[in-house]
């Protein structure tokens, strides 16, 4: 756009891009460097254009740009006939009044009937000809990179949105959580995983973004299951999961990290996106959950449930002792039990045992 208005004696530029020619919005991010400082000026034109509806010069207008060829200049006179009757159209007197422009030209940007995307170059009142010809040769030129650039626009918008609805509900979760491709590199993470991986302890992600540990075993293992996992995503395995403990330097209590698959089935966010899904147990974090649910479904007595819940709430066993006034062999007895009932190996299998039941919802 800025080589495009640099390049001729135009004012301003415009592109709109819709798929509906009859609900034409102007917005900051499709106007040049000054009508992006003159927001109030596109929000009251797109006020004036709904109020007209049908009559509206761009409504009026926009069936006729998109007939013609990709990427032809059209000029304000093929459409319509610029007399005093044309000067006094609310639209025309808005933008003389509040642009200082007056004459223009169009070009059809998308070769996709579906869509309608426009250039409109608009041309300072003081230049009441038709558009020099000069400007004319120079937009239709570059007409086909604008319009490629706007394509690929289109489609990265998109995704950036998709991307960031999943992102938005990741964050909800209070427990770290990557996508990461088959070699590792970190494609997205909520707001706790930022502060785990930020932390470096144990775990983090490199220059690159990918994925590296302190420990050069722990490093081994969790790029082994990232890649059996995501040959899983890609239908080349059957593993369900793979879970494995990441020693840490800075805190005693370890990561616990499982790998699950993930597949981009219905391509939401990007055809062959393929990779493992990583949520992070972080031991020095308590992680609220329901705990009842857990001890329900394995049959867990009171007392081991009572027990259970400070031990995922990142309670010691001396601390839960002191907690609960009772012993700490007693203790020790019923995190032994909780864990064998439920089938874990440590407690922070237990921990995402009730992840998987009661997710941490911020």
């Amino acid at each position: 756009m800025g080589a495009l208005l640099r390049g001729t004696q135009a004012q301003h530029m415009l592109v709109y891009d819709t798929g509906d020619r009859r609900a034409i919005n102007y917005s900051v991010q499709a106007a040049d460097v000054v009508l992006s400082n003159q927001p109030s000026t596109l929000s009251d034109y797109n006020d004036l254009i709904r109020q007209r509806g049908e009559q509206s010069l761009d409504a009026q207008g926009s069936p006729v740009i998109h007939a013609q060829p990709p990427f032809a200049p059209i000029l304000d006179e093929d459409l319509w006939q610029i007399d005093a009757a044309h000067e006094q159209r609310p639209e025309i007197q808005f933008t003389i009044d509040r642009l200082n422009v007056f004459r223009r030209f169009y070009v059809n940007l998308s070769e996709d009937p579906q869509s309608y995307a426009a250039l409109i170059t608009l041309y300072p009142d003081s230049m009441r000809g038709s558009p020099p010809r000069g400007d004319l040769n120079a937009v239709a030129a570059l007409a086909p990179h604008l319009g490629k650039a706007m394509e690929i626009f289109r489609t990265l918008y998109g995704l950036r949105q998709k991307y960031q609805a999943v992102l938005t509900v990741l964050d909800m979760i209070a427990v770290p959580i990557c996508i990461v491709d088959r070699r590792g590199h970190v494609l997205l993470q909520n707001r706790c995983a930022v502060e785990l991986l930020g932390s470096k302890d144990g775990l983090w992600a490199d220059a690159k973004g990918r994925l590296a540990c302190g420990s050069d075993r722990a490093h081994r293992e969790l790029h082994d299951a990232i890649r059996r996992i995501s040959d899983t995503s890609r239908g080349e395995r059957d593993e369900r999961s793979r879970e494995l403990v990441i020693p840490r330097s800075g805190a005693k209590v370890p990561i616990y990290a499982i790998a699950s698959p993930l597949r981009d089935a219905d391509i939401e966010l990007e055809a062959g996106l393929t990779g493992a899904l990583l949520t992070l147990i972080d031991g020095t974090r308590p992680v609220e959950g329901n705990i009842e649910l857990v001890a329900a479904a394995y049959g867990l007595t009171p007392a081991e449930t009572q027990v259970a819940g400070l031990m995922a709430s990142g309670l010691s066993n001396p601390e839960i002792s002191d907690r609960l006034n009772i012993s700490p062999e007693t203790v020790k007895t019923h995190v032994a039990s909780s864990l064998l009932k439920t089938q874990c190996r440590n407690r922070l299998a237990f921990t995402w045992r009730v992840i998987q039941f009661s997710p941490p919802i911020l």
